[in-house]
């Protein structure tokens, strides 16, 4: 797997993802695990042929967040900015109506 440094999380783009472009299937969302997307407040947004995984997430970019997101999943994860009031609203939506309050 490839590692990241500080400098790629720096480069990963000024613009935002726009997740409402995205088909959440069924098996996108299994790409991570609710728990997952909880904790690290992320949304699968693709998936390559080679096994990569496109997440989104808000916030500044977080070498845990990669790190953890990267060994949990164990595959190679690349990170999209998203805004982040839409983020929160999907991952309550796609993920259960529990999801962001702790439970």
């Amino acid at each position: 797997m490839k590692s990241y440094g500080l400098k790629d999380l720096m480069n990963f783009g000024d613009d935002e993802f726009d997740l409402s472009k995205v088909d959440f299937t069924a098996e996108l969302l299994s790409c991570v695990p609710r728990h997952a997307a909880l904790h690290y407040r992320v949304l699968p947004v693709f998936q390559n042929p080679d096994g990569a995984l496109g997440v989104a997430f808000s916030g500044p970019p977080d070498l845990d967040m990669l790190d953890g997101l990267t060994h949990l999943l164990k595959r190679q994860i690349h990170l999209r900015a998203a805004n982040a009031q839409a983020l929160d609203g999907l991952i309550r939506r796609l993920y259960g109506p529990d999801a962001g309050r702790g439970r």
